[in-house]
């Protein structure tokens, strides 16, 4: 999966999750909160599985604000224009 697609999936996921919260104070509901949970751990473990180097496979760090891996110096594009 290409860099830019993981942090869009990520960012997804926790407007979802912050979304969910937000509605628990209007509503208060079980599969809402249990929604809002869900899409948090999802964030987190789409961060985990695959934010890596597409050269070495090494994890890329929670904030790689970098342009290249710090483990094998690969360019690392993640979309974001400079």
């Amino acid at each position: 999966m290409k860099l830019k697609t993981v942090k869009i999936l990520q960012y997804a996921l926790l407007g979802l999750a912050i979304l969910c919260m937000a509605l628990l104070y209007v509503k208060e509901s079980r599969v809402i909160g249990i929604l809002g949970v869900l899409s948090a751990v999802g964030a987190i473990l789409v961060n985990l599985i695959f934010w890596r180097c597409p050269k070495c496979g090494k994890w890329l760090g929670r904030d790689s604000g970098g342009s290249f891996c710090k483990h094998c110096g690969t360019a690392i594009d993640t979309g974001k224009k400079d």
